[in-house]
């Protein structure tokens, strides 16, 4: 009997969730903002989707934390939370801040509004309402009328600080976190400021960054490829420093060699993490200059290829497609960076994705430059006890150093198969006019500050 009831339950939750995910859908393909209200209880949110768990609420779309997993990715812009996320255990709220952060599209906003913790410990037996209940210890445990009225779910499990919060929220890949005034300010703990609210962003980098890592063992450093930043060169130098010597062929097969040898994600969370807090491992990273990057980048993938890789031949389809009667598919370097910054980073292919998205959060010992690698390398050798010659493999766009005053001054212009047949090609400098300058420093902006670049240096 126990046996048939477990697989009644089994199906019963099975049928349940496929519900779910269709209610789910409808409201996700019906909605023009995606944006949450998540725990909303009777405070009704317009022109958001209003989640909570308790079908005495005004929810649009009752459902448990346990049924997050079913929203689509990448299918909010905004998603407010007031007063829920004390209700989860430590576990389940650092579970629906990972679900939150997938949920959210590139650059979205989470709103968490929640008692803080310290303020409450400070405040115990300072403040009561009418009934004579101290408002500090309700920020703790939860409020008991509610809490003997509807049971256990309406009891705290866990609390928070500002820093506590904040730790959580760089750890699953949120940045641009801020402390604003809350929302919910009727509320009697509101006049000795009980309560926090938080605002982040959703960080471009994927959180699980680290497992794009590598990591020698041997030689006890940890390197952050970029690609487009010497990364094929860097690769080649990991396998020279193990005297594995590689095809000179630079292919998927050779990525995958580095990858299968040295990717940090081959390990457990445990190893991952005590390897990166080592002190002996020395980790780095390349950067590039911006502008100079996606000169590259196009060069590499547009004009270099006899016959184009898929996701190249894809964007060159879709700039077309805004065009009229054209006689071949074809890109210039204008359109190339109209489209890369017409579009939000993580809609981007790796190449041309921005820099910091990349390096997450990690502390880095070098961050290296791309214009000044032998001197940069030279440190790194001594750090890790080496001599390294580093190789120099898939430069491309500097086929004879000509001078970007010898080239021709609509160089942006010129589509694939003109510039295929250019004898040599220029400097980054010359692919460049105004507009164009000003549309990279705009969108490249982060990188731009954070590694200290400048359009000719």
């Amino acid at each position: 009997m126990a046996s048939l009831t477990a697989i009644f339950d089994t199906v019963v939750n099975r049928a349940k969730r496929i519900l779910v995910r269709r209610r789910i859908r409808k409201l996700v393909s019906n909605s023009t903002t995606c944006r949450f209200h998540v725990g909303c209880g009777n405070d009704y949110f317009s022109d958001y989707i209003n989640i909570d768990v308790d079908k005495r609420s005004r929810a649009d779309l009752v459902v448990g934390i346990e049924n997050f997993d079913l929203f689509p990715d990448n299918c909010a812009s905004k998603i407010e939370s007031y007063h829920f996320l004390e209700h989860l255990t430590l576990t389940q709220a650092k579970g629906a801040i990972s679900e939150w952060f997938r949920m959210l599209d590139s650059e979205g906003e989470l709103i968490l509004e929640l008692p803080n913790l310290e303020v409450c410990s400070q405040s115990l037996g300072k403040h009561f309402n009418a009934n004579g209940v101290d408002l500090a210890m309700v920020g703790i445990y939860g409020y008991p009328p509610d809490i003997d009225r509807h049971g256990v779910a309406f009891q705290h499990k866990w609390g928070w600080s500002p820093e506590t919060l904040k730790a959580i929220l760089l750890e699953n890949g949120f940045e641009m976190i801020e402390e604003r005034e809350v929302r919910q300010q009727g509320r009697e703990a509101f006049k000795f400021g009980r309560d926090m609210q938080l605002a982040a962003r959703k960080g471009a980098y994927n959180p699980n960054f680290e497992l794009g890592l590598l990591v020698s063992k041997t030689h006890r450093f940890v390197y952050c490829p970029i690609p487009k930043v010497a990364c094929t060169s860097i690769k080649y130098l990991m396998l020279e420093l193990d005297n594995i010597q590689p095809d000179e062929k630079i292919n998927r097969e050779f990525h995958q060699l580095v990858h299968s040898k040295y990717s940090l994600s081959q390990y457990d969370k445990k190893e991952r993490s005590d390897i990166l807090r080592d002190g002996d491992y020395t980790k780095f990273v390349v950067v590039r200059n911006p502008w100079d990057r996606l000169v590259s980048a196009f060069v590499d993938k547009f004009v270099r290829p006899s016959t184009l890789e898929d996701f190249a031949e894809s964007l060159v389809n879709e700039v077309c497609a805004k065009k009229q009667a054209v006689k071949e598919p074809s890109l210039c370097f204008r359109e190339f960076v109209e489209y890369v910054t017409s579009k939000k980073p993580a809609e981007l292919d790796t190449h041309w994705r921005p820099q910091y998205c990349f390096v997450g959060n990690l502390s880095y010992d070098v961050v290296a430059k791309f214009e000044r690698m032998p001197e940069d390398f030279k440190e790194i050798g001594v750090r890790i006890g080496a001599d390294i010659q580093l190789p120099e493999k898939n430069r491309v766009h500097k086929k004879g150093g000509v001078a970007s005053s010898e080239c021709i001054s609509t160089l942006w212009e010129l589509d694939m198969a003109q510039l295929k047949n250019m004898d040599r090609l220029p400097d980054y400098t010359a692919w460049y006019n105004d507009d164009l300058i000003d549309l990279v420093r705009n969108y490249y902006k982060k990188d731009i500050d954070t590694f200290g670049y400048n359009f000719d240096a």
